[in-house]
């Protein structure tokens, strides 16, 4: 875990150190004291960072403040991450993509890195803040655009469970092994992406039943991603549906069930690669945990998804 700290700094230095250590931790950011940046008053802020199961988590507070990303802060060679941000103490009001969503205690939203946002913080805010691989949550979701720059309220019962699953991890972190913390991560997703989902049900009955499935099917699958029986006719049977409403359901994502499942599996290996030392497991034991039973197929599947073989991609990583 790192730490920083702007309270034992001259006053005069705080805000600029402060301005480093966010760009640093999360994304280019343009960061501004509440009244102006002009001032020489004690600003007194907070950050923990530590990262687990291929997210990383974040602990902000302190003083009230703007925090702006315009489009001359993004690059191409940013890191698509969405930032799911949960308010702990104090309020925020958040504003992506048209929306406009004040965060209290207890609630939730999803920030988008790649697109243009602001966010205002008021004094002695608090928030946990998790920085999510748009690969690990987007397959999860019925409509991006909708789930960005939402509220999810603190009344809402899959919000809740949504957050204390974060809370969870964030308070148990120094005490997971890195397979329980992936699937730890991989059901807090689901759980967030339930809670993003359950407000885009279309009007239409056929359409509804339609999203209710593809939301269903979705959280089935990602439970059981490593089974490596794990297809189609799996899911319909467990739902108690058709295969093809299962297809049909899913059509939304243009992509099939087979194939949400392999480049779920493929972006675990992934992570599971990034994990070097001495304890880590061989590509072929990665390969086979996550659901693979064929170690040539698992190869030509990864350098076409990655452009890279599973060995160079962890050389890279060393």
């Amino acid at each position: 875990m790192q730490q920083w700290r702007t309270h034992k700094l001259p006053a005069n230095d705080q805000f600029a150190f402060w301005r480093e250590v966010i760009c640093n931790s999360f994304v280019p950011l343009r960061p501004e004291r509440l009244g102006g940046t002009n001032h020489s008053s004690t600003f007194d802020c907070a950050l923990s960072s530590w990262q687990i199961g291929g997210l990383t988590f974040g602990h902000v507070s302190g003083h009230g403040q703007h925090v702006y990303r315009d489009e001359c802060e993004i690059s191409d060679r940013d890191q698509k991450v969405y930032f799911l941000n949960i308010q702990r103490r104090g309020s925020s009001l958040v504003e992506q993509a048209g929306k406009r969503t004040r965060l209290v205690p207890g609630s939730f939203t999803l920030i988008d890195a790649m697109q243009p946002f602001k966010m205002q913080v008021t004094d002695g805010f608090e928030h946990l803040s998790v920085k999510i691989p748009h690969a690990m949550l987007n397959g999860l979701l019925t409509n991006r655009d909708q789930s960005i720059a939402r509220e999810i309220a603190a009344s809402s019962s899959i919000g809740r469970l949504a957050c204390q699953a974060f809370e969870a991890i964030a308070t148990e972190a120094d005490k997971l092994d890195d397979r329980l913390a992936q699937i730890a991560v991989e059901q807090a997703l689901v759980l967030t992406a339930c809670a993003l989902n359950q407000n885009d049900l279309a009007t239409s009955p056929i359409q509804s039943g339609l999203q209710k499935v593809r939301t269903e099917t979705l959280a089935y699958l990602s439970t059981r991603i490593d089974d490596p029986e794990l297809d189609v006719h799996q899911a319909a049977k467990a739902l108690g549906v058709s295969a093809r409403y299962v297809q049909a359901a899913l059509a939304t994502s243009k992509q099939s069930v087979g194939q949400w499942i392999l480049d779920q599996r493929l972006e675990n290996c992934r992570r599971d690669l990034c994990l070097t030392g001495p304890r880590s497991q061989t590509i072929a034991e990665i390969a086979f945990k996550r659901g693979f039973n064929d170690l040539s197929h698992f190869s030509r599947a990864f350098k076409t998804k990655f452009g890279l073989a599973p060995g160079q991609y962890r050389a890279q990583q060393i």
